[in-house]
């Protein structure tokens, strides 16, 4: 599999058509989080890969300058990647929130470009609260 210059690959996402293709994340940009921090930034890196390819939802359209057609992967992870089995201790890594991924599409697959986690909606599982109005619109939900 040929990898983009500078791009270490995350995995295969899951695109709001159901195809996967390839998501990677810029190394310099992560090397930078990692020599410089936030250093909570860098350790809820572990977080993407379930984001991308196991999301409870997909949006489209982030709100923010020179980003419309960017995507946002939403996950209310139910286990910490870095535990030993994904039972885990059977708490979820941060009760109450969701973790987002948000990508663009690039030459070779979709480049995640921020992450974060935001408060869970009360009305819809696995999203952010004021996904309504954050995002263009929700491309996928989880069944």
């Amino acid at each position: 599999m040929l990898v983009p210059f500078g791009q270490l690959p995350i995995g295969d996402g899951l695109l709001p058509d159901g195809s996967r293709v390839p998501f990677y994340i810029d190394r310099n940009e992560l090397d930078t989080l990692r020599l410089d921090g936030p250093a909570w930034k860098y350790d809820d890196a572990r977080f993407l890969e379930v984001a991308i390819g196991d999301p409870d939802a997909i949006f489209e359209g982030l709100r923010r300058p020179n980003q419309t057609a960017s995507l946002c992967h939403a996950v209310f992870p139910t286990f910490d990647p870095d535990e030993t089995d994904e039972a885990g201790s059977g708490t979820p890594p941060r009760f109450g929130f969701v973790f987002l991924a948000f990508s663009a599409l690039a030459d070779m697959g979709h480049v995640v470009f921020d992450w974060e986690w935001r408060t869970q909606d009360d009305d819809e599982q696995g999203h952010p609260e004021n996904w309504q109005t954050d995002f263009v619109r929700r491309a996928w939900k989880r069944a």
